[in-house]
């Protein structure tokens, strides 16, 4: 017997903005069902046509390769995203007004027969798993902010706030190849499993712990309406979207939520991140502006000048080489004239 799945999926464009750039999409196969979300880049008009782009040739091509046994999830889900890519990235050659648009995704599968869930993404549109009462995010963040954090430079707290936690390192059109992150491994489901895909418009302003205790208290139909409002109560400053998927049948979870975050990546230390690892940023933000600000050196004061008519100025303690070579034949050709002199009045005398 096929463990049963819930589904569903909203979208809102939010209060603070006129146009959704944000798409969803959804697939049911027979041996396999798709969700994905994508949250649009690049102003007015290429924000949402990039979406809806990435979101049309992902459906394509997961049909596409629905028959081919040979295909593993795994690659059917990177030739998807990549055909997206370069979707997204021609039409932007194509058309000026388009230049420069992009768009995150964030893709869950689920292997019905196998019973497990794999899940990819690029940007900073984010997946969760709700697992009894611990909220996991599954995905890292494309962002520089991020890689601050990885780095070390930063905390978690500070990435929080920080006024460009929104810049993309990473996104789909980009450039021609797009690098996808997925999970090191297939995850094996439980009952009650539930799988929360978001555009940034809702775990911003909306806590994840408070969305995770909705999530876990209502129907996926109800929850999804729920968060929607609940993340325009708290300001709706962008679109937001939700996709959230439950495998099996819902279980109560009185205990608070614990939310997981990602563990730190294993690498070395750096003081400063080498930016020209990561993609470069859809909206071109300047990469100075990311480094933290707060306590640096304060710049050395100026020196005081000496004034002409001050004998008492302090005289400064260095001279360039060039003014050393002048003084040094000034005072050559004063002294040959000095002699010039002198050899002239010995002469009239």
């Amino acid at each position: 017997m096929t463990t049963p799945i819930a589904s569903a999926a909203l979208t809102d464009v939010g209060r603070e903005r006129t146009e959704n750039q944000d798409a969803f999409g959804q697939l049911f196969t027979e041996a396999a069902d798709f969700w994905f979300v994508c949250d649009g880049l690049g102003g007015h008009k290429g924000g949402s046509t990039a979406s809806r782009l990435a979101v049309d040739t992902i459906t394509a091509s997961l049909q596409a390769s629905a028959g081919d046994d040979l295909a593993t999830l795994h690659d059917r889900i990177q030739i998807a995203i990549t055909r997206a890519n370069q979707a997204i990235a021609e039409l932007s050659r194509q058309r000026r007004e388009l230049r420069g648009m992009g768009t995150t995704c964030v893709l869950l599968v689920i292997d019905k027969a196998a019973g497990t869930a794999l899940l990819a993404h690029v940007g900073d549109s984010r997946g969760y798993l709700l697992r009894g009462s611990v909220l996991r995010q599954l995905t890292r963040d494309h962002t520089m902010v991020q890689r601050l954090v990885d780095d070390g430079i930063i905390s978690p707290e500070a990435a929080a706030s920080h006024p460009n936690s929104n810049v993309i390192s990473r996104s789909l059109g980009g450039r021609e190849d797009v690098d996808v992150e997925f999970m090191e491994q297939p995850l094996p489901l439980q009952p009650g499993d539930t799988f929360i895909l978001c555009s940034d418009g809702l775990y911003g302003p909306f806590p994840e712990a408070d969305f995770a205790r909705v999530v876990a208290d209502e129907s996926v139909e109800d929850a999804a309406r729920i968060c929607i409002e609940r993340a325009n109560a708290g300001g709706g400053p962008d679109n937001i979207t939700v996709s959230i998927v439950r495998w099996g049948e819902r279980t109560v979870h009185p205990a608070p939520i614990e939310v997981q975050k990602p563990p730190r990546p294993v690498r070395p230390p750096r003081v400063v991140p080498d930016f020209s690892l990561e993609d470069t940023p859809t909206e071109g933000i300047d990469r100075e502006s990311l480094l933290p600000q707060q306590n640096l050196p304060a710049p050395p004061e100026p020196e005081q000048q000496a004034s002409s008519g001050d004998a008492s100025a302090p005289v400064t303690a260095t001279t360039s080489a060039f003014e050393q070579q002048l003084l040094s034949a000034l005072l050559a050709l004063a002294c040959l004239l000095a002699l010039v002199i002198y050899l002239f009045c010995g002469i009239e005398e």
